[in-house]
């Protein structure tokens, strides 16, 4: 078990020093390791790919990731990785390909990086071993058309498939099969269970991370699309009955504006008790900038955020333009500096939706009474984890829609309400005896939130 850097085997894990053990000595040629996320699987696959090639002359071997992008990032670019873990020169020569992303080493040896998208340029070339990188994320035919013939062709040959689960997909389905096959090795390592992740930081995660996310990524939970939702029917019943005590009031308007088949939703809020939904259906902009118009009067509010997206940023404009304070809400935008959640979130939307599911996990929020909404909000957010970069994105609409039966106008309406009361100034004290919280007091409105503010 020699390898041709001493850097790996310093910090060698025990969960890899197991795998490696069974590559040498029990006769695997095939293995299906399910491990956690950060568990040095890429690590493992890159210092066993380098030691073949050192081993065998004139042998080829090959990476896959799921893009050739992601192959050069996790492999090539990352300083940590390949530069890292390629044998001293004055043991074994080598010499790096930038152009073609492989490694040919002086005993004639070559280690190619591959992306499964571009999986037909690979065919037809040799390989006596090949590591499949996120095999839940790789194009199966890139394994079944082009590698699983070239394998077959000695039992010498071998082949390693690394991943995380990603919902219900080929991985997961050929995961008991292959627990039954000969020669095949396979593995679940937990986080919980493996040790390579501090306990304290596991618990950061787990306090910072929607629950199935969590559960997915470091417990290799198979969680299924219906699943990944960052608020569930349960969290929502769960504020039943609780009033969280808010001693100031703010009060703001939620819009999410539409024309032709989905319907215009605008939300009156007091604090984050929905106190009253309009919803209706409008042939053009005119008649919902007069609809919040006549809202705001007959609650005497002039804070709004708005869906700015395509005809929203007239109806938002416009609004500025006769003294209204309107925060312009983006969705596509990208997320804001705080809290690292440009890193954690592919825009705005999934930010503020992320932002909810905290609210309603403290308890922070009040029952929705309206049966409509608290049926849309658990699929509204429901969401995705980005192959590039793992950042969270919610569904698309369409999707949503086929769900639904219609578009989750009132779910996500409620998401910018509860957004944009961050940036409401109070306006007096809450009086919990009457019907209504207003408290009219005069309106103290922040020059901050002056229509633009995002």
């Amino acid at each position: 078990m020699k390898f041709p850097n001493s850097r790996f085997l310093d910090s060698i894990y025990p969960s890899q020093k197991k795998v490696l053990e069974a590559f040498d000595t029990q006769g695997s040629r095939f293995f299906d390791l399910e491990w956690h996320r950060r568990a040095r699987k890429s690590t493992l696959a890159i210092n066993l790919l380098i030691r073949e090639c050192c081993r065998h002359p004139k042998s080829v071997y090959s990476y896959v990731a799921p893009t050739y992008k992601q192959a050069r990032s996790i492999i090539w670019d990352d300083p940590n990785m390949l530069d890292a873990y390629l044998p001293d020169k004055r043991n074994m020569k080598w010499e790096k390909n930038e152009t073609h992303l492989h490694v040919r080493f002086a005993n004639a040896s070559l280690l190619r990086i591959l992306g499964s998208d571009k999986f037909d340029d690979t065919r037809g070339i040799d390989s006596e071993g090949v590591v499949i990188d996120e095999w839940s994320l790789v194009k199966p035919a890139a394994w079944y058309e082009v590698f699983r013939p070239i394998i077959a062709l000695s039992d010498t040959r071998w082949a390693m498939f690394l991943w995380t689960p990603k919902g219900e997909n080929h991985a997961t389905e050929e995961q008991a099969r292959r627990k039954t096959w000969p020669e095949w090795y396979c593995e679940t390592l937990r986080a919980s269970e493996s040790g390579i992740i501090p306990a304290d930081q596991l618990a950061k995660a787990k306090l910072e991370m929607p629950a199935t996310l969590f559960d997915q990524e470091f417990e290799c939970a198979h969680i299924t699309d219906e699943e990944m939702t960052l608020i569930t029917s349960r969290m929502v019943d769960n504020l039943n009955g609780h009033v969280p005590v808010e001693p100031l009031l703010k009060k703001i308007i939620a819009v999410d504006p539409a024309l032709g088949g989905d319907n215009c939703v605008a939300m009156y809020f007091e604090n984050t008790k929905v106190v009253e939904k309009r919803s209706f259906q409008a042939p053009d902009t005119n008649v919902i900038i007069g609809q919040l118009c006549r809202m705001s009067n007959d609650f005497q509010c002039n804070n709004f955020i708005v869906d700015s997206c395509g005809m929203g940023k007239p109806i938002s404009d416009f609004l500025g333009s006769t003294g209204k304070y309107v925060q312009y809400f983006n969705s596509a935008q990208a997320a804001s500096d705080a809290f690292e959640a440009k890193k954690r979130f592919a825009n705005k939307k999934a930010e503020a939706w992320w932002y909810a599911s905290t609210k309603i996990q403290d308890r922070e929020v009040e029952y929705p009474e309206d049966i409509e909404l608290r049926r849309q909000i658990p699929v509204a957010s429901r969401y995705k984890v980005t192959t590039a970069g793992g950042k969270i994105r919610m569904q698309l609409k369409a999707d949503i829609k086929k769900v639904l039966g219609h578009s989750p106008d009132e779910a996500d309406c409620w998401c910018y309400g509860l957004w944009g009361l961050r940036n409401v100034e109070s306006e007096g004290k809450v009086d919990y005896n009457t019907k209504s919280r207003h408290h009219s007091v005069g309106v103290h409105l922040p020059p901050s939130l002056k229509c633009g503010v995002t």
